[in-house]
């Protein structure tokens, strides 16, 4: 009986693996919203705990005061273990794990270059209003406040916008403002500025209907709301859906109290989702009559809410899984070496191969994309799907980016000894010579000459092309051979009087 029993866990087990590899291989987001769903529960739960608990009270507080210490030993063990000086290391040990930015901040922001100006706008609107409209203005909270203490229609209707760009004191404001810095240039970034404000207004104003509305109907109480906090879940709502598997960074103060912290990694919709969750709880806490904290909880739930139905409607979750598929695809192999970081990441490169496909199969003109599939293809052995990847790579990139289109070719030459088509390396000449790289210019121009595809002008072109550059080249023996051929194959050209009469002069001499 104990057997059967085994093999039956041993089965559901097996079943709900293979259900999760499935719907994590088709909708990547399932994996991370099941994974943050059973770590923020778990989280919730030790929290609880540990509130309950004395014992484990003292614990933690043990853990940070020693925080120091398990920086000072992983330190050292990183010396130790890398052959770099000592103050090398410890310099790139704080860069990767300190910091004095006292909110949580996202990485990896560099694939998107546009600017968040209208982040960066609100933050200096609510500045403004805080330390110059305010002051002018002492009952401004008697009139705009949501709800107001005036109840004027006009003040009313007001007050659902303004409320939101009010604030009660410098800890209140800047608040606020690390945490609209720290998502919204990230999300503004991706959504554009025009969603983005849209979504941080309607956002701010759902917010404050249900706060309002929970306080009024369930506790009996006029509430009288300022601040831009619910607009900013909003955000963080949107930022849950469109950076689904991106991670943030958490700072844990040394000793507790210090303003230098320790980066702790977490992924976002887990962090985000322990937010919504502890704002649930303490929310449920006012309204039970357990909590009396002035903290708008509901507007939190309700702003955060608002951002992530707004993120469904305009479907975030296509470009997130876009650029989650890309960045994956990305990390498994950087500058032509396979990372040792990306491959634990990707377990192996089937899966980075699988990720680009997808990218591909929605952007099949993403050179980038196109450019690492051929490089995975053919990391290990050079095959010919990745060989008609690399051609087409350069012929995009030579119209549009010729360096870059040179450094391809260069990659290409070396895996497949051969041109990526005659049309497009005829096209690539010109600027080998103008780099001065005469060898991979000849050795171009005679790969073009003996290509059985290369119709007659290009061929032409490129053995009347090729003796001169191995003129050039201090190659006199090679250049007359090319001539020669060049007459035997196109007597009547254009140029053959000026290829016989380059060989005369070479005769005379």
């Amino acid at each position: 009986m104990q057997g059967h029993s085994t093999d039956e866990n041993t089965g559901l087990i097996n079943g709900l693996q293979t259900w999760y590899d499935q719907q994590s291989s088709k909708h990547p987001e399932t994996g991370f919203v099941l994974k943050a769903s059973l770590l923020v529960f778990l989280i919730m739960t030790a929290k609880s705990f540990v509130e309950a608990n004395d014992f484990f009270q003292v614990i933690l507080l043990m853990f940070l005061l020693f925080m120091p210490l398990y920086f000072v030993i992983f330190c050292m063990h990183r010396w130790r273990s890398k052959n770099v000086g000592f103050f090398r290391n410890l310099y790139e040990f704080i860069r990767e794990n300190v910091t004095i930015v006292s909110v949580p901040t996202v990485e990896h922001q560099e694939a998107f270059k546009n600017s968040a100006w209208v982040t960066y706008s609100l933050i200096l609107v609510n500045e403004i209003i805080f330390y110059f409209v305010q002051p002018a203005f002492p009952k401004i909270f008697h009139h705009l406040a949501f709800i107001p203490w005036s109840h004027e229609w006009l003040d009313l209707t007001c007050a659902l916008f303004s409320s939101m760009f009010l604030h009660i004191d410098d800890m209140h404001l800047w608040g606020n403002m690390m945490f609209l810095w720290g998502v919204g240039t990230v999300v503004e970034r991706r959504i554009g500025w025009r969603l983005f404000i849209g979504g941080y207004l309607v956002s701010g104003m759902v917010a404050s209907l249900l706060a309002v509305n929970i306080h009024y109907y369930l506790l009996g109480e006029e509430m009288h709301g300022i601040g831009a906090s619910g607009a900013i879940s909003g955000v963080m709502g949107m930022y849950m859906i469109r950076c689904y598997f991106k991670q943030m960074v958490f700072p844990i103060p040394f000793l507790g109290v210090l303003p230098i912290s320790w980066k702790m990694r977490m992924n976002s919709m887990t962090f985000i989702g322990l937010f919504f969750a502890l704002d649930l709880k303490e929310g449920y806490s006012q309204i039970s009559g357990e909590n009396f904290s002035m903290i708008a909880h509901w507007a939190h739930v309700g702003g955060m809410y608002a951002g992530m139905m707004i993120a469904a409607t305009r479907r975030f979750e296509k470009d997130a899984d876009l650029e989650f598929n890309e960045e994956r695809g990305m990390s498994a192999i950087r500058n032509g070496t396979l990372s040792s970081a990306g491959f634990d990441k990707l377990i192996g490169l089937d899966a980075a191969e699988v990720s680009l496909r997808k990218v591909l199969a929605s952007q099949p003109d993403n050179v980038s994309a196109m450019l690492q599939l051929a490089r995975t293809r053919s990391h290990l052995v050079a095959d010919r799907e990745a060989k008609e990847l690399y051609a087409g790579v350069i012929a995009k990139l030579v119209v549009s980016d010729t360096a870059e289109a040179m450094n391809v070719y260069l990659e290409y030459y070396k895996k497949y000894m051969d041109i990526v088509s005659p049309a497009v390396q005829y096209r690539l000449v010109p600027h080998f010579l103008k780099a001065g790289q005469y060898e991979i210019a000849s050795r171009s121009l005679e790969l073009i000459i003996a290509h059985d595809d290369t119709p007659p002008d290009i061929k032409e072109k490129a053995m009347y092309n090729c003796a001169r550059v191995f003129d050039e080249m201090d190659l006199p023996e090679a250049a007359n051979l090319m001539r020669i051929n060049y007459l035997n194959l196109f007597p009547d050209s254009i140029s053959s009087a000026k290829v016989r009469s380059a060989l005369n002069l070479e005769t005379n001499d």
